[in-house]
C-alpha cells in the first residue's frame, strides 16, 4: 500500500482547515496538492489563534509547492529563515499569508476532481472519469465552524484584512495562524529546522454521493511538527 506520509525539511510551518459543517462530508487522497505562500511571520508570546502580536516576517518570497508530489522521506526545499527571529524572544504562533486557491487532483472517496470551483462556489466532481487537475478554493465564510477559528481573509488588491474568522467573497488570500506547541525561543548559534510530516490521504473533501453537485473543496492534510 502506498505510503501517503510526506516529509518536508523547511524553515517554516503552515496548516489550514477548510470545513463543510455536515455529517455527510467525505474525504479521500490527493495526488496533487499545490499551494501558494506569499508571506510567513512568527507571532510573539501573548498572541492568540485570532491575533498575531508583533509579527516578525521570516519570508516574503512567493513560493508554490505541491505537498502531494514529494516522495516519502525526501526534503521539499526551504522557504524563509528562522534566523530572522529575535534571539531570546518567545514565539507561540506562526502566521501565513496564503492564496485561497489550491491546484488539486484527487478524490473524496466517492467523486473525482473534475472541474474547478470559484471564490464563491465549491467544485463539481465526477463519479467515473479519472481525476483531473482542478482549482479548489477555501470557501467564503463568517462562521468559526468553517474557518477553524484561526483564519481571516485578505484582499491583495487593496491590502484590506477581513475580521477574525471572516473570509469575504473577494478575498483572494487568507491569513491563518498555527500554534507552536511549547513555543519557540532561539538562542545564539542554534537555529533549528522544522521537520514537517504531511499525510494527504484525506486531503480532498466532498459532501455528497451525487458528484454533479458543487460540493468539492480542499481539506486539511494531517501534519506533524518537530524541531531538529
Amino acid at each position: 500500500m502506498k505510503n501517503n506520509i510526506k516529509i518536508f525539511i523547511i524553515s517554516i510551518v503552515f496548516s489550514f482547515t477548510f470545513i463543510q459543517s455536515s455529517s455527510a462530508a467525505t474525504f479521500g487522497p490527493a495526488t496533487e496538492y499545490e499551494v501558494e505562500i506569499r508571506e510567513v511571520a512568527l507571532c510573539e508570546a501573548g498572541s492568540t489563534i485570532s491575533n498575531c502580536l508583533n509579527p516578525v516576517v521570516i519570508s516574503t518570497s512567493v513560493r508554490s509547492m505541491d505537498i502531494a508530489a514529494v516522495a516519502s522521506g525526501e526534503p521539499a526545499g526551504s522557504i524563509g529563515s528562522l534566523s530572522k527571529a529575535i534571539l531570546g524572544k518567545e514565539y507561540t504562533f506562526i502566521q501565513v499569508l496564503m492564496k485561497r486557491s489550491m491546484q488539486v487532483t484527487g478524490t473524496d472517496g466517492v467523486c473525482n476532481t473534475a472541474a474547478s470551483g470559484t471564490l464563491t462556489a465549491f467544485a463539481v466532481g465526477h463519479g467515473s472519469n479519472a481525476a483531473a487537475s482542478v482549482v479548489l478554493f477555501v470557501p467564503p465564510s463568517s462562521d468559526v465552524t468553517h474557518t477553524g477559528g484561526h483564519m481571516n481573509g485578505f484582499d491583495l488588491s487593496d491590502g484590506s484584512v477581513s475580521d477574525a474568522n471572516t473570509i469575504a467573497d473577494d478575498d483572494d488570500y487568507i491569513h491563518f495562524r498555527k500554534i507552536i506547541t511549547g513555543g519557540l525561543t532561539l538562542t545564539s548559534g542554534v537555529i533549528p529546522t522544522l521537520k514537517l510530516e504531511f499525510d494527504v490521504s484525506r486531503a480532498v473533501q466532498g459532501n455528497s454521493s451525487t458528484c454533479t453537485n458543487a460540493v468539492m473543496n480542499a481539506a486539511e492534510p494531517v501534519m506533524t511538527i518537530s524541531f531538529q
